[in-house]
């Protein structure tokens, strides 16, 4: 699972920094904010929200974490308390389930429609309204497809770094741009502040193309439910043994949108401890869909094979994926280890890639495979 200091370039600019940056530029922020990065802030008010609700461990005074003002958030959107035989243990799946897809459902069209029309301080500092009119299905709440992408290009050139962090449809307007097909989303005088490496644009997309089929997915919902937004939430929720809570996220975000990576791995991740059977299947997917990040992939499923008492399975897993691995950049992750009491527990690695040699070794050392130790030994030294 992603941890939660990993770079900052893979996560979305916050909608006050963004702002800033882009009205320095004199572009015109209010509608880039409305219309450029409306998934986001909706992501963020209805992440808080089921963090508030569905999990009251996060409302704890070690854990105040939250952004919002939730109670007033649901007040305004007339979410429903958490039932009250929740409290103080653990919770049958499905009903975890089927609560945030109500929170979901509900919050989603109507946070979207109160961006549309609020105070830009308001949608910045995520201020609740007073109330907020309910609606009935998304057709009319979801933004013109065409104008959120222009506006996201334009988030994504000022805001982002790198084009492999950028949104697949201003990798192609980007493209469209610099081939002169059209024009761009503020003046030629301010896009020329920035110079996007054709090179590096012609790759980015040639990669995409390659590694992802095309994903249709008909469901709103699915396209605005962010599962990194939920990650830190799951992460609290299984630092305190509360498995089947935190694997509910990602088993809420995996149905609805199907072909995600990141939920398939993610809900994976929740369950090695207690159903690594299960565990491993998600984890399959999740490699099967290219998720992007196959060291700490690889890593989870060694662990779903250590759980299974199939340490030689672990190992030919690791040698399997190896030459996908090496090409890949460093990434930090949240992940599994076994301590000295035998029991999983949970650790930020800086390097996924180095925990999966550590990994590859101390299971070696403690089968006692001795030409596999110093196999491992070796590959650690040479990279």
């Amino acid at each position: 699972m992603a941890s939660a200091q990993e770079d900052p370039a893979q996560q979305p600019p916050s909608p006050l920094t963004a702002a800033n940056e882009l009205t320095r530029r004199g572009l015109d922020s209010a509608s880039l904010i409305r219309y450029g990065m409306w998934r986001q802030i909706s992501a963020s008010v209805v992440g808080e929200i089921i963090a508030g609700r569905v999990f009251p461990i996060l409302n704890s005074p070690e854990n105040k974490q939250s952004k919002i003002d939730n109670e007033s958030w649901a007040t305004a959107l007339k979410i429903p308390n958490t039932p009250s035989n929740w409290q103080g243990g653990a919770t049958p799946f499905a009903e975890v389930e089927d609560y945030i897809a109500k929170i979901v459902d509900k919050s989603f069209p109507a946070v979207t429609r109160w961006i549309k029309s609020a105070p830009i301080h308001d949608i910045i500092e995520l201020n609740p309204p007073s109330q907020i009119h309910p609606k009935t299905g998304w057709n009319e709440d979801i933004p013109d497809e065409e104008i959120c992408n222009q506006y996201s290009w334009a988030v994504d050139r000022f805001s982002e770094t790198f084009p492999r962090d950028w949104k697949e449809s201003s990798l192609h307007l980007e493209y469209l741009w610099q081939a002169g097909e059209i024009s761009p989303p503020c003046p030629e005088s301010l896009m020329g502040e920035r110079t996007v490496s054709q090179e590096i644009l012609n790759a980015e997309i040639a990669r995409r193309t390659v590694r992802s089929a095309p994903q249709k997915d008909n469901s709103r919902t699915a396209s605005v439910f962010r599962v990194s937004d939920m990650t830190r939430y799951a992460r609290t929720l299984l630092k305190n043994n509360r498995n089947i809570e935190a694997a509910s996220i990602f088993e809420f975000a995996s149905k609805q949108n199907p072909s995600d990576p990141e939920a398939h791995n993610n809900l994976g991740f929740c369950l090695i401890p207690t159903d690594p059977q299960k565990a491993l299947q998600h984890l399959e997917i999740a490699s099967d869909l290219n998720y992007e990040v196959p060291a700490t992939n690889t890593y989870n499923k060694a662990c779903c094979y250590i759980a299974l008492g199939r340490p030689r399975s672990a190992l030919n897993c690791i040698e399997q994926f190896w030459p996908h691995i090496i090409e890949s950049d460093p990434r930090e992750a949240s992940l599994w280890r076994v301590n000295s009491e035998n029991e999983w527990e949970l650790f930020e690695s800086n390097d996924s890639t180095t925990s999966l040699i550590d990994l590859a070794i101390d299971v070696s050392s403690s089968e006692g495979w001795l030409e596999d130790v110093h196999h491992w030994k070796y590959r650690k030294s040479s990279i």
